[in-house]
C-alpha cells in the first residue's frame, strides 16, 4: 500500500523532498508482492477482514451520529470554507 500511495505522490509532485532507492522499480515489486498475497489469501480470511472494516466504519458513524458530533473533517473544511469566503 505504501508503495501506492509513492507512486500517486510523485505522479501528483506533491512529494519534492522524499525519496525511494530505484524508485520506478521498488514501486512496481511492492505493488506485485501485495497482489501475489492478496491472491494467496483464502477467501474466507478476505471475507472477514472486509466485514470487520466495514462494521467498524459504520460504528464508527453511528456513534458519532449519537453524540451529535460531525466528524472532523467536516469541520476542517467548513473552516476553509469561512476563510476563503471573507
Amino acid at each position: 500500500m505504501a508503495g501506492l500511495s509513492v507512486a500517486h505522490f510523485r505522479r501528483t509532485k506533491q512529494s519534492k523532498g522524499y525519496r525511494i532507492p530505484f524508485y520506478p522499480y521498488s514501486v512496481i515489486l511492492s505493488v506485485a508482492f501485495l497482489i501475489l498475497l492478496m491472491y494467496g489469501i483464502p477467501n474466507g480470511v478476505l471475507d472477514v477482514g472486509i466485514t470487520m472494516i466495514l462494521l467498524l466504519l459504520i460504528i464508527y458513524y453511528l456513534g458519532r451520529e449519537v453524540d451529535n458530533k460531525r466528524p472532523v473533517q467536516i469541520r476542517l473544511f467548513n473552516r476553509m470554507r469561512e476563510k476563503n469566503s471573507t
